[in-house]
């Protein structure tokens, strides 16, 4: 689950979800209580993406899973390094990276599909049945309804990862140039795309 994908609509998650305080002794409760009380070793991959301070934000969740006993191995790989044995499933570890705010959170749930073009292999029967109903919503009410339900779902019987900072695009264009709105990518704002179509008016 990835509740990065409210982004922009933070007020919507459940309470008191809202803030996930840093609490070490809670998390080596938690990991005690799982089974972990030495901790373990993990991959980390910093999936690079061209955002402001991924890296660093890597690194500190390194130092935040170090605390906590948790001995990580960090890789920083390009993104397109990282990204083929995420869809093979074949990486076995964790990856950090950028995620930008979206128009609806709906729009990052297809990665939680097993039908999706990429999955996180993180597929469960309940998101299997609500995720397309929420994608087919003709009525955004219905589909805000849905998406309320799947996060509460996801907190309260799941797992979550959350975001730790938002990064505003700047998309370097002017005015003077002609509509080019129906070449852009959408669903996606990391990826800055669709320039080569821009004529002038």
């Amino acid at each position: 689950m990835d509740t990065s994908d409210w982004m922009g609509h933070e007020d919507r998650l459940p309470s008191p979800q809202e803030t996930w305080p840093y609490d070490p002794e809670r998390a080596k409760a938690l990991l005690a209580e799982a089974g972990f009380p030495n901790g373990f070793s993990i991959t980390l991959t910093a999936a690079i993406r061209g955002s402001p301070s991924e890296v660093e934000a890597c690194e500190a969740i390194t130092q935040f899973w170090d605390a906590i006993g948790i001995n990580v191995d960090f890789q920083n790989v390009p993104y397109g390094t990282y990204r083929p044995t995420a869809v093979a499933r074949t990486y076995a570890g964790a990856s950090c990276h950028n995620v930008g705010a979206r128009l609806a959170p709906i729009q990052g749930m297809a990665s939680f599909l097993n039908s999706g073009n990429f999955s996180w292999g993180s597929e469960h029967p309940i998101t299997e049945d609500l995720i397309p109903l929420a994608q087919k919503s003709v009525l955004a009410a219905d589909r805000i309804a849905i998406e309320d339900e799947i996060a509460k779902f996801y907190i309260e019987e799941v797992f979550g990862e959350t975001g730790l900072y938002v990064v505003d695009k700047v998309w370097p264009v002017g005015p003077n140039i002609a509509p080019w709105g129906d070449f852009i990518k959408q669903g996606d704002l990391r990826q800055i795309n669709g320039f080569e179509y821009i004529t002038p008016r």
